[in-house]
Formats: structure tokens, sequence, C-alpha cells
């Protein structure tokens, strides 16, 4: 089970209440968040609330509680994190309530998911316009050559606005 563990690509940590504190964390959740294992096992609850971003802290934090008070909380969630470096990222996670020493604790797997995240947000700006936020996969929003093909992005500036989100303000009327 030790090997399964320590092994496996996803962050796992075993958390515990009163006060908020880590009794396990993987060498993966050392990978994901920056910080190394001892780090991690000694982060108090300001230091463990601050991996957690500040968005989704009152949800993460809301959660870990109601599963700790034996409520239907759903074991699958997505939450921003703060990496060591400062850098935000994205994570599924899915928990479950354990005994841990004689008290309940959480068993939470973190999946980091932040490569996939940017990917759907940069296909998602792909598919609007950088100046109206109007959806370009709509036909009524497609800029063609009156042959019908796609106006190439280098050559038009509202093109360039478009692929890049900069507004170029000299050649944009």
């Amino acid at each position: 089970y030790r090997t399964l563990v320590e092994g496996s690509l996803q962050g796992v940590v075993i958390a515990k209440d009163s006060p908020v504190s880590l009794a396990f964390a993987n060498q993966a959740m050392s990978d994901i968040t920056g910080y190394d294992h001892a780090e991690l096992i000694e982060m108090g609850p300001a230091g463990l609330t601050g991996l957690i971003h500040e968005d989704d802290r009152e949800r993460f934090f809301g959660n870990f509680r109601r599963r700790l008070a034996g409520e239907d909380v759903p074991a699958l969630n997505s939450y921003r994190f703060v990496k060591k470096s400062g850098e935000v990222g994205w994570t599924q996670t899915h928990s479950r309530i354990l005994q841990y020493q004689g008290a309940p604790a959480t068993m939470t797997i973190f999946a980091d998911v932040t490569e996939l995240e940017r990917a759907e947000q940069e296909r998602e700006l792909e598919e609007r316009d950088a100046l109206t936020g109007k959806n370009l996969t709509s036909d009524r929003w497609r800029f063609l050559d009156t042959d019908g093909a796609p106006l190439p992005v280098e050559k038009y500036p509202f093109n360039k606005v478009r692929a890049t989100g900069m507004v170029l303000r000299e050649e944009v009327i």
C-alpha cells in the first residue's frame, strides 16, 4: 500500500482538523505544490489555507469540515491552488472520510489538471472576439474573404486582435 501511494503521480494527503493539519502527504503532493514533504507536514492552518486560491477557500474548507461532520459532500471537486512559487494551478480532488489515529480525517487525492484547464481556457478565448466578447464559432462572426475563405490572421488587424488579445490602437477604427 505504501509503495502504491508513495509512487502515485497524484498527490495524496490525510488531513485532520482542530487545528487543520496534514498527517500525511506523498511525494507527488510535494511535486504539485512545490513545497517539500517536511514543509507540508509542518505547515500550520494559515499555511494550508494559503495553498488554496482565495476564491476557492470557503468552498474547499467548508466541504472539508462538512465531510468531517458526516454530512453528504460530493467526493469529486475542482479547486485552484497556489504553488510555493505563487503560480496558480488547478486540481481535481477526490475526498473521503476515514479514521486516523482514532479521530475522523479526510484522505484526498489531488490530480494536477492545470495544463488541461489552461488548454480549455485558451480554446474558449480563441472562440471569443477580443473586442466584443462574442462567440466566434457562430457564422455571424466569421471573417471571410469574398470567395468564402477565412481571412488570414496575420494580414487583418481585427483578426490580430482576436488571435492575440492585444489592442492595436493605430490599426483598429
